[in-house]
């Protein structure tokens, strides 16, 4: 049997639960300026209808909040009472950074960072793939009671549930004719943004691969 090798570049998510229904205070990493003032109880909560991440926390200095994108801004929200609130729509899975100016738009807080760590699913990856005349089995690397999606050519081919770690799948002969080149796999997490795509190879009768992961 012969032997090959699928180098597929996974992005690492960390579990912060990031929701539609249920938020969880983000741990934001920040960077150190003067005074005690910061940004607090920061909360991210994503909609998969609007496509939109909410944040909310308290400031305690500034008048009102900053919120980039990629380094470009995309929302100034007034602070009321030490409490902010802004939806952002946005496309991509780049970082977030926010912070509380003053009247004079000088900054009075550190610098917090949200990442897609921490709105999006973690992204599944094909770690072992062998197929026959029977079909494709893949073992993927999931997470515990999510939803994996495999496409091909933007067309749906399968969604199962994963239970553990790692969450195997087969694809059956018929359903691979006239399919060349790979599938794209995401991880559909409940409260988060859908997980960046990876790709599965579409190998050959007789061929194996196996991902050191």
């Amino acid at each position: 049997m012969k032997k090959s090798f699928i180098l597929l570049t996974s992005v690492v998510l960390l579990g912060i639960s990031a929701a539609n229904v249920s938020t969880q205070t983000v741990n934001a990493t920040s960077n150190q300026v003067v005074d005690e003032a910061k940004i607090q109880k920061l909360k991210i909560n994503y909609s998969t209808k609007s496509k939109e991440l909410n944040f909310s926390g308290l400031a305690t200095k500034g008048e009102k909040v900053i919120i980039n994108y990629n380094g470009k801004k995309m929302k100034t929200v007034k602070v009321n009472n030490g409490h902010f609130i802004a939806d952002v729509k946005f496309v991509g899975y780049k970082p977030f950074t926010i912070y509380a100016v003053n009247s004079k738009g000088k900054r009075v807080t550190p610098i917090s960072k949200v990442t897609s760590n921490n709105y999006a699913a973690k992204t599944p990856v094909a770690i072992k793939s062998s197929r026959t005349k029977k079909g494709i089995s893949y073992t993927f690397s999931t997470i515990p009671n999510n939803n994996l999606v495999m496409y091909f050519q933007g067309n749906k081919v399968l969604t199962k549930k994963t239970s553990s770690k790692t969450t195997k799948v087969f694809i059956p002969a018929k359903e691979l004719k006239n399919k060349k080149g790979h599938f794209t796999v995401k991880q559909l997490q409940k409260d988060k943004k859908a997980s960046p795509a990876s790709k599965a190879e579409i190998v050959k009768v007789g061929v194996a691969s196996v991902l050191n992961y």
